[in-house]
């Protein structure tokens, strides 16, 4: 299983490779600050990969970003 961060490193390297749901993990991470400094906008980014693959835990997180200003 390994540590978050090594958690977070293999989430990234799926996420590269167009994972959606890696992309929706690492989202989470830097929305959240697990592993990686908070980032609204890196969160967003991330989301947005995802939501183009129609990943429905991408796009509520973009619908959530937008709420929130």
């Amino acid at each position: 299983v390994g540590s978050p961060h090594e958690r977070f490193f293999w989430a990234l390297k799926a996420a590269e490779l167009g994972d959606s749901g890696a992309q929706a993990s690492v989202g989470f991470c830097y929305l959240f600050g697990k592993c990686v400094e908070k980032s609204n906008s890196k969160a967003f980014s991330w989301f947005l990969k995802g939501a183009l693959q129609q990943n429905r835990n991408c796009l509520q997180k973009i619908g959530y970003l937008y709420e929130r200003g």
